[in-house]
């Protein structure tokens, strides 16, 4: 995996199947890098497939979105759980 040097990192709460799939698509459209990634930040997957996100959503007590792309920010927020 690349190295996640100058990448921001939110952490969020995905609650339901559309919540999954609109992150996700939010994710494809960045051409930037996105990943979700555990609390401990040792477990990665990349934000843009659909079976990783789903899986990371209900098997991770703790979501973390990792993105290079600052013009997601805003369209991710709406997923963003307090620390």
């Amino acid at each position: 995996m690349s190295e996640l040097k100058n990448m921001n990192r939110m952490k969020i709460e995905l609650v339901t199947q559309t919540d999954v799939l609109e992150f996700m698509n939010i994710a494809s459209q960045s051409s930037g890098e996105v990943y979700i990634e555990d609390g401990s930040g040792n477990l990665r997957i990349s934000a843009k497939s659909i079976l990783g996100v789903k899986m990371a959503s209900v098997e991770w007590s703790d979501l973390y979105a990792v993105y290079s792309d600052n013009d997601i920010s805003t369209k991710l927020f709406k997923f963003a759980k307090s620390e």
